[in-house]
């Protein structure tokens, strides 16, 4: 199957049975040659604004705060929306502008605010953080709600949250309540003259698993871009009374190569433009979870990729997962999207940028921007990491699990490189594709969103991100759609959406669909005005609209739709007390009938005997708060789903 270029994206959504897509060796070696024969320049200044044209009906903007600067949203994969399935709420977190809130002063205050409407309006600031008073800053916060066992009420959760500080070896957080009361704040610095910046890579992977909060920093040794050697900080909190109780005793050396000429680590994340290339995610029973950084690894020359571990017992102990792409089927497969390594036979991908999620079967769903290296890594080992080809890349889907590499899949050609800070665009200081992963409730789906330019620019740089998506089916083989989706084409502010982030966890919407909490900071008029990176304040908008169709989920969305059994719509409907379902069918099966929540939950059953005709099942709204349920009646091998609301 051919690659589709971005601008001729269709807005439907396709399934098909295809693993892999692959175009014609002909076809990739000119888009290679057209590529290399053109060198970045500057960015083009601020893409022009329609503001004649009509919103989508499902994209919008909302206003949430104002930042102090770029630098909360700047990191690549920006842990600062969330959404917590407990309590259907979401939060954003950032470092507050002091001009806006009296709360905060300068760059040393971190707020949170949170939405109990699907981000249709916000409350807050809630100060999670705050530095003032040692006179140092909240830089690269990220930000979530911790909900206690047992508890149900939005005030009573807390608001944490986690940043560094420059001179970067402070690693900080901080916790409040979201009603009020309980503020904590926790600052620590580093006085090891080995790890300086012991606090830089301080926002990722901040989550609640089960009653913990769970956090990732990373330690690097040596002195700024030519560290020596470096270790995973897996962070664990727990609630004591009203503080959070942190220790930082877990640590995993990470097996990176160091050049013999200089001792330095081989780490792509070492420069600024590649800090994406670090992440940590979790099952949602915390038993498993998967942490990598790209690099390359003392097991053999290889080229930047993931060195990955994994966790079967919620990290208490730690395996590296082995897995070859320089041979095999994977060799083959890559092949077939990548320029060869100094005219050899073959390619050495080169991981750029990473995100992935924990599935219901335990396995990692990473999804990667990837291109080659130009130099012959297996001959010349040293030459990696300043020997690669400046190529835009594609983007795929790849499956681990803990015994290696289980499936990989193209899924688009980027059109446009990253940018840079030698670039010199404000929008570009720092500016990648904005990688990011999320799954529903029962691990089952999984979506990918990034950003990309629909009409490439001059020097084929990202400099009008619109929002593109693709998701699959984790547990089913083929599953998946067909081709991405670009969400922001034809909006308002199509080809500016700069500085966006995606939570983890996607929500079920009354139509059906899961939605993705997304956030979008920067205004035309700031982008326009704005000179500094660390003085400037930004507008920080929510975006609706980024959903997705259910694919593996059974039943929901009416996705299969029986031709032998009629489902009635339910009467009432909405109902208080309870509500009839009237089912027919051609066969004499056993009826089964389900209610779930928008998350995708059940919360209620009924095995409601066996059917010789029509059967009417009547469902009680006892131990239904109100809201927008759905009801699935299964028979045999199929099943109907409709929706039903409880006032």
């Amino acid at each position: 199957m051919k690659k589709l270029l971005l601008i001729a994206l269709v807005a439907g959504f396709a399934f098909t049975g295809i693993s892999q897509n692959k175009p014609t060796k002909v076809e990739l070696k000119k888009r290679a040659a057209e590529q290399t024969e053109q060198a970045p320049v500057a960015p083009r200044p601020m893409p022009e604004i329609d503001f004649d044209r009509s919103v989508t009906e499902d994209v919008n903007r909302i206003p949430i705060g104002t930042a102090h600067s770029q630098r909360s949203l700047r990191r690549e994969e920006p842990h600062v929306i969330y959404y917590n399935p407990e309590l259907d709420v979401i939060s954003v977190t950032f470092t507050l502008d002091g001009e806006t809130y009296g709360v905060a002063n300068d760059d040393g205050t971190t707020g949170m605010f949170y939405s109990e409407d699907h981000g249709q309006t916000w409350q807050g600031p809630v100060v999670v953080s705050d530095n003032t008073a040692d006179g140092i800053t909240n830089y690269y916060p990220a930000g979530i709600i911790f909900n206690p066992e047992g508890n149900t009420s939005v005030a009573d959760a807390y608001g944490v949250g986690q940043s560094t500080a420059v001179d970067w070896n402070y690693k900080v957080y901080g916790s409040a309540m979201l009603g009020g009361g309980d503020f904590t704040n926790y600052v620590w610095q580093d006085t090891d003259p080995n790890y300086t910046h012991n606090g830089y890579w301080n926002q990722y992977g901040l989550q609640q698993v089960n009653n913990e909060v769970r956090a990732l920093n990373l330690k690097a040794a040596g002195d700024w871009s030519t560290f020596t050697e470096a270790e995973f900080e897996l962070i664990v909190a727990e609630l004591d009374g009203s503080e959070f109780v942190w220790d930082f005793s877990n640590t995993l050396e990470v097996d990176v190569d160091v050049k013999p000429e200089d001792g330095v680590i081989q780490w792509s994340g070492m420069f600024v433009g590649m800090d994406s290339g670090l992440e940590i995610c979790w099952s949602a029973d915390g038993e498993t979870g998967y942490v990598w950084m790209n690099g390359v690894s003392t097991e053999a020359p290889t080229g930047y990729q993931p060195i990955l571990y994994v966790t079967n017992d919620s990290g208490d102990s730690w395996d590296m997962i082995e897995y070859d792409l320089l041979d095999g089927d994977a060799q083959d497969f890559f092949y077939e999207f990548m320029n060869n390594a100094s005219g050899t036979d073959f390619v050495i991908p080169r991981f750029k940028e990473s995100t992935g999620v924990v599935d219901a079967n335990g396995n990692l769903q990473m999804f990667a921007a990837v291109d080659s290296h130009s130099a012959d890594v297996t001959v010349s080992p040293d030459s990696t990491g300043y020997g690669w080809t400046n190529t835009p890349g594609d983007l795929f889907s790849l499956t681990f699990s803990p015994d290696g590499l289980q499936d990989y899949m193209w899924i688009d050609s980027l059109n446009t490189m990253n940018v840079n800070d030698e670039e010199g665009s404000y929008a570009g200081n720092g500016w990648q594709h904005r990688l990011f992963a999320a799954k529903n409730a029962s691990e089952t789906d999984v979506f990918f969103t990034w950003t990309d330019t629909r009409t490439v620019p001059e020097g084929m740089l990202n400099i009008e991100p619109d929002i593109f998506g693709w998701s699959k089916c984790a547990t089913q083989e083929g599953m998946h759609m067909e081709s991405p989706v670009c969400f922001t084409e034809g909006t308002l502010y199509e080809k500016f959406y700069y500085y966006p982030a995606g939570a983890e966890w996607a929500y079920l919407n009354e139509d059906g669909k899961y939605t993705i909490p997304y956030i979008q900071g920067i205004t035309p008029g700031e982008f326009a005005s704005n000179t500094s990176a660390t003085e400037d304040a930004i507008t920080v908008n929510f975006i609706t609209g980024i959903e997705f169709e259910p694919i593996c989920t059974v039943g929901l969305g009416e996705m299969n739709v029986s031709s032998s059994i009629e489902v009635a719509q339910n009467t009432p409907n909405p109902f208080s007390t309870f509500t009839t379902v009237t089912i027919n069918s051609a066969s004499v099966a056993n009826v089964v009938v389900e209610v779930s929540n928008l998350m995708g939950q059940s919360v209620y059953a009924i095995n409601a005997g066996m059917i010789n005709g029509t059967m009417n099942v009547e469902i009680p709204a006892t131990d239904l708060q109100a809201g927008v349920y759905f009801y699935t009646v299964t028979i045999g091998n199929e099943s109907v789903t409709k929706k039903m609301i409880v006032e």
